[in-house]
């Protein structure tokens, strides 16, 4: 077996240098302080709702349970990555947590919508379920008539 390349090894020495800057920066400011505390606790109901199934699980409770832990999975893994410095990769996580979060207020709206986009080939799914669709249903549920909330995605 081969050693792991000095060059990675160096790639994690400089993200454990960047990560306690990143840490040091976010104790030193009281927002920045509050909005992880409170990120942390999302993570906390996050995780209990989505390890802990009722004794009587549908395929549709487990489906959205199943999004649940995709959620406290990205909501850990932007942590990691935006305190290591990799503020790309860590837009793509929110973006894909927030489309995650609007697909969940989606099947709040008909629960019956579950069970479709459960079964749905990818061709369905895309046309009727995609993150464009998904907004423009949330936005005329509630109103929004400029697209400038969802919209802009």
């Amino acid at each position: 077996m081969s050693p792991i390349p000095e060059n990675l090894e160096l790639l994690q020495e400089g993200e454990k240098f960047i990560r306690t800057k990143s840490l040091e920066a976010i104790e030193a400011d009281e927002d920045l302080s509050r909005h992880v505390a409170l990120t942390e606790k999302a993570m906390n109901v996050l995780n209990v709702l989505s390890t802990n199934p009722p004794s009587q699980e549908d395929e549709d409770a487990k489906a959205v349970r199943l999004l649940g832990m995709r959620l406290f999975n990205g909501c850990a893994a932007a942590f990691q990555l935006i305190v290591t410095g990799y503020y790309q990769n860590t837009a793509m996580i929110l973006r894909d947590l927030l489309e995650t979060a609007f697909l969940l207020g989606f099947f709040g709206l008909d629960r019956t919508r579950v069970l479709e986009w459960r079964i749905a080939d990818e061709t369905t799914r895309k046309k009727i379920f995609s993150p464009f669709k998904i907004r423009i249903a949330l936005d005329e549920k509630d109103g929004f008539t400029e697209k400038k909330t969802r919209g802009i995605l």
